[in-house]
């Protein structure tokens, strides 16, 4: 399988920015893949971040290469306001789409992806049904056949002349047959299949184009470069603390902090008293000990279900945060997305195809090569399990049944003991002959939880963080067991 892998951000920054800013110009032809971010079902989502990358590109102002990305990031998460210099300035500001902004872009995303987030278990459908300008296609969502291409001739051979242009395109492949469209010289044409093969000479078409003057233009390689992006490792790529819509709070409601309080909070403090300023906006005037609970459905209808009632329960589950998959925690905002849509936005001859398995507390044992526990929806899962990252990403790239065995021994720490045990795991490999395709990006981020980080990150906060300490009790055994497992493979933990 053809594989490169990328470990650290740092380095997968350096590859997407080295790749460059590729021209759609060839020959007076101006060409590029339409919806080419096939993760997207339809134009919409790709479009947004499409808007936001070609702002930038037109701005007077020079950006620096690796700045790209988080600015791109940053213009698509910028809220609906004239004034965003403070949060109160930018509510009294608000555009017509504030509070849409402020759930940010993946909000709007999330029900326009190749991903099954109801499935039992959610996964990747073999099949995605995708939209384009001429219609609906079902598409094997590894490897495409074939891909929709918009071409138009450029403004400075047209000139100020009209007329009509004669377009011929062939496939590349043997024997295939030619296709001719006449239309006007400055229309955009469409062409809804060109092929799409992993062996080059088969793959794209050859196209010429008859001006009314008795010019010819052509290209006789147009070939749509697709790649394949995978993505596998733990809540560093998973998205975890940023879900595709956040929760919204409410703005009188109060969840206290305060040990001396707490329990008199709890039993009385389910109804509002009055608004509390600041509440859904960063404010300075907020008590830290006391923050906002959830804004629910019988706010709403102004009638407010007692804490700990079958109706508060239920409310309050409903107002979750929604995740692209809640098992993992996994988002659009991990990482590797940015990362495979930059590759897309950048050189629009290109195709990506892309999947990601990261997943919260993920490690090399539970995790990678073998199932965990899942964060939220235990219950949806077979076996109430997440299944080994690397057996998804079997299942997705191979054509049938995976028969190839083998048997790893992995070095772990056992919880509460302090000496290395070994660990035998079994796995079932798909065989490269019936592999769809290779693979062409790997991104890969694991050790984390591995080395201990939970424990790492939470235990040096007790002493500079007076109102409560975290205990083993909440933090759970698999989060202070500090080491657990050290695999015979390659490990890095990525801004660990």
């Amino acid at each position: 399988m053809r594989i490169r892998t990328l470990a650290s951000t740092a380095s997968i920054i350096c590859a997407v920015i080295s790749l460059g800013i590729s021209p759609s110009r060839a020959s007076g032809l101006l060409w590029q893949v339409e919806n080419p971010f096939r993760f997207f079902k339809d134009h919409k989502p790709f479009a947004l971040h499409e808007a936001a990358f070609a702002s930038l590109r037109n701005n007077a102002s020079p950006i620096a290469l690796p700045d790209w990305v988080r600015r791109t990031e940053r213009a698509l998460n910028d809220p609906d306001c004239r004034d965003a210099s403070t949060p109160d300035r930018c509510a009294a500001t608000a555009g017509r789409h504030y509070q849409q902004s402020r759930l940010g872009w993946a909000a709007q995303t999330l029900g326009h992806t190749c991903y099954d987030r109801d499935g039992r278990p959610a996964r990747y459908p073999a099949v995605c049904e995708r939209s384009y300008s001429w219609g609906r296609v079902k598409e094997d969502y590894v490897l495409p056949d074939a891909h929709t291409v918009n071409l138009r001739i450029t403004p400075e051979v047209i000139g100020e002349g009209a007329g009509e242009c004669v377009w011929t395109w062939q496939p590349r492949r043997p024997n295939a047959k030619a296709e001719t469209r006449q239309l006007p010289c400055k229309e955009t044409l469409t062409i809804a299949h060109v092929p799409y093969a992993l062996e080059r000479a088969h793959s794209g078409i050859s196209v010429t184009v008859s001006l009314p003057d008795g010019r010819e233009l052509s290209e006789p390689e147009l070939i749509v470069e697709d790649l394949l992006i995978v993505a596998l490792g733990d809540s560093f790529a998973s998205g975890e603390s940023n879900p595709d819509q956040p929760v919204q709070f409410s703005a009188s409601r109060e969840m206290v902090y305060d040990p001396s309080l707490a329990q008199s909070y709890a039993v009385s403090r389910f109804a509002p008293s009055k608004p509390a300023p600041g509440y859904g906006l960063a404010s300075g005037d907020s008590n830290p000990r006391v923050l906002p609970r959830r804004y629910m459905e019988d706010e709403k209808a102004d009638r407010y279900h007692p804490l700990g009632s079958r109706e508060f329960v239920a409310a309050f589950e409903k107002a979750n945060a929604r995740w692209l998959s809640r098992d993992c925690h996994r988002s659009q905002y991990g990482y590797p997305l940015r990362v495979a849509m930059q590759l897309a936005l950048e050189n629009r001859h290109r195709s990506v195809t892309f999947a990601t398995f990261a997943c919260s507390a993920a490690e090399i044992d539970r995790g990678l090569f073998g199932e965990m526990n899942a964060r939220e929806g235990v219950r949806e899962l077979p076996g109430r399990k997440v299944a080994p990252q690397l057996d998804q990403l079997a299942d997705l790239i191979c054509r049938g049944p995976h028969p190839q065995r083998t048997s790893y021994t992995l070095p772990t720490y056992a919880h509460g003991h302090t000496e290395i045990t070994e660990q035998k795991i079994v796995k079932t490999w798909c065989p490269p002959q019936l592999r769809k395709r290779p693979i062409d990006l790997v991104l890969l981020s694991i050790g984390g939880d591995d080395v201990g980080f939970c424990a790492l990150a939470a235990f040096p906060s007790p002493n500079s963080f007076p109102i409560s300490r975290p205990s083993p009790g909440f933090l759970g055994p698999r989060c202070i067991s500090g080491h657990r497992s050290r695999a015979s493979i390659s490990v890095c933990s990525t801004g660990a």
